[in-house]
C-alpha cells in the first residue's frame, strides 16, 4: 500500500452492507492488496455519485483514504459492471455463489491478481451464458477457483493408492468413488467376488458409505475441467454439456442431470475444505 493517507485502488465489490443511515460498507477484492473494507459515505442518497457504483458485482477504479480499520472512497469510476446477472435469479444466484467461493480463500493485505482476473472473466461468462449453460459454466468456475486456492480435487489418481484412474465407457456399470473427506477419487473394489460397496459392519464398508459414485462419463467431465484449468470458451462447455448431459443410471433409478450432479459435489466439497456454507447455492436448490 502507498504510504500516503490517499491511493488509488482496482477493485471488485463482493459484499455491500448498508451502515448508519446513507452510508455502505463495501468489501472489495483487489488485485494489489487482495481484501479490503471500505465505507462509500452518503452512497444511499438519492442521486449520490457514489450511489451506482458502490453495488454488487462493480469493478471500479477507486481513491481512497485509508484508515485504521476501513478505508473511505472519495472517487470511483467504474471499469466493468455485469448487469446481465440481474436477468433471472439463477444468473444471480450463481454470481453470488462465485463470490462466496472468492470470500473463501481471499486475504486482506494479499495480493490475488490471479483470482480477481478469473472472477471478472466467470461473472462475464455467467452474464453472458443463456440458462441451459449456467450448471456448466458454474461447475467449471467452482472447479477453477478451488484450484486457485490449491484445493482442487484430485480426479486423475486414486487418493488412497496414487494409481491412474481412466474412464471405462465400455462398462455402463462402472463407478468411482469421489471422496470429500480425502480430496478426490477412490478407486473402488468391483472384483466379481466382492461387491463394490461392502458389507456395513466391515471398516471398509463405513468408509465406502461416504463416497459418492461417478459414472465414467461424470469423472471423463472432471478430468477434463481439471486438464482444461482456467475460463474455457462457452462453446466448449456447450460441446462437452451436449456430450454428457447426463449419465446412464443403473437399472431402477432415474437419470440426474450430471451437471447439476457435479456443481453438488464440487458445492460440498469447497464447504468442507473451505470450512464455510455458500448460502447463495439454497436459492439456486429452490430454482
Amino acid at each position: 500500500m502507498s504510504n500516503h493517507k490517499t491511493y488509488k485502488l482496482t477493485g471488485i465489490n463482493l459484499q455491500v452492507t448498508p451502515i448508519g443511515e446513507a452510508d455502505r460498507l463495501l468489501t472489495i477484492l483487489s488485485p494489489e492488496q487482495g481484501l479490503i473494507k471500505a465505507i462509500a459515505v452518503g452512497s444511499r442518497k438519492p442521486k449520490a455519485k457514489l450511489g451506482g457504483r458502490t453495488s454488487l458485482f462493480v469493478v471500479n477504479e477507486l481513491l481512497l483514504v485509508a484508515g485504521r480499520n476501513f478505508h473511505r472512497i472519495i472517487q470511483a469510476e467504474t471499469l466493468e459492471s455485469y448487469p446481465g446477472l440481474s436477468q433471472s435469479l439463477g444468473h444471480l444466484a450463481a454470481g453470488q455463489y462465485l463470490i462466496e467461493l472468492t470470500l473463501g480463500q481471499a486475504l486482506r493485505e494479499h495480493p490475488h491478481g490471479e483470482l480477481f482476473g478469473a472472477l471478472r472473466s466467470h461473472l462475464k461468462q455467467l452474464e453472458q451464458g443463456s440458462p441451459a449453460v449456467l450448471f456448466p459454466l458454474l461447475t467449471q468456475a467452482s472447479f477453477h477457483l478451488l484450484a486457485l486456492a490449491g484445493l482442487a480435487p484430485q480426479v486423475h489418481h486414486c487418493c488412497r493408492t496414487c494409481q491412474a484412474i481412466s474412464p471405462n465407457f465400455d462398462d455402463r456399470y462402472w463407478r468411482v468413488g469421489f471422496s470429500i473427506a480425502a480430496g478426490g477419487i477412490i478407486r473402488l473394489n468391483l472384483d466379481a467376488e466382492s461387491p463394490p460397496f461392502p458389507d456395513p459392519e466391515d471398516l471398509a464398508g463405513a468408509f465406502q458409505r461416504t463416497l459418492t459414485p461417478l459414472t465414467a462419463r461424470e469423472l471423463a467431465t472432471l478430468q477434463h475441467l481439471a486438464l482444461q484449468v482456467g475460463v474455457l470458451p462457452e462453446t466448449e462447455l456447450q460441446r462437452l454439456r451436449e456430450r454428457t448431459i447426463s449419465y446412464d443410471p443403473l437399472p431402477g433409478t432415474e437419470a440426474e442431470p450430471l451437471w447439476r450432479k457435479l456443481e453438488q459435489l464440487l458445492r460440498d466439497y469447497a464447504q468442507h475444505h473451505l470450512d464455510r456454507p455458500l448460502r447463495s447455492a439454497a436459492l439456486l436448490d429452490a430454482l
